[in-house]
């Protein structure tokens, strides 16, 4: 049975047995409606299509808490230096069945220098995540696609920021897959974070 972790709390990461032990972390939302006002003189409202534009980012730290790498939806940053941790790419409309975005992971192939992957997310366009249709994110075996933590962003009360601070996966020998899952849980407003290093490394702890 998979265990999901509550907030704060650490469980073993699942990953299906395979060569590759594949997990993705992936975050999805869908397209919306809202009333906006048209004209300049007789102000009137008019209800229209709007696409919402999310990305999913990571920060990849060694045992000393020293910031490695990252993966973020920019081309030059779709994948770190061991190649086994990379990024679908950046969407920008939230048009796409399943995962919008998502960043996959092998973990039978990471380097040892590899010891803690920090996984956030960001909505843009001044909106937060509580003014996105339907956001959820998650962790999922690679394998079977099962999700081991699942959380619908834009229900929680504290959704009216416009960053988040997901989950962490670190190397943990007592797990029987080597490696643990942390539940984080932490919005963020983005005007307030200097550095998304420092805010993930905090987390760690």
């Amino acid at each position: 049975m998979i265990s999901t972790p509550s907030k704060g709390e650490s469980v073993a990461l699942h990953v299906t047995p395979k060569e590759k032990q594949r997990v993705q972390v992936g975050i999805s939302w869908d397209t919306g409606r809202e009333t906006q006002k048209k004209g300049m003189i007789f102000k009137t409202e008019e209800v229209v299509n709007v696409t919402y534009d999310l990305d999913l980012f990571c920060c990849i730290f060694d045992e000393s808490g020293e910031l490695i790498d990252s993966v973020t939806p920019e081309n030059a940053n779709l994948m770190d230096a061991s190649e086994q941790i990379y990024h679908s790419g950046d969407n920008q409309t939230g048009r796409i069945s399943g995962d919008d975005e998502f960043i996959s992971l092998n973990m039978a192939l990471l380097p040892e220098n590899i010891h803690s992957i920090v996984f956030m997310s960001m909505v843009h366009d001044g909106r937060t995540f509580k003014q996105v249709n339907e956001v959820e994110i998650r962790v999922a075996d690679g394998a079977s696609d099962e999700s081991q933590l699942l959380l619908e962003l834009t229900k929680m009360s504290d959704a009216n920021k416009n960053g988040f601070i997901f989950c962490a996966i670190t190397r943990d020998p007592a797990k029987e897959s080597g490696w643990a899952l942390k539940n984080i849980c932490e919005f963020k407003d983005s005007e307030n974070v200097e550095d998304w290093a420092g805010e993930a490394r905090a987390c760690l702890s």
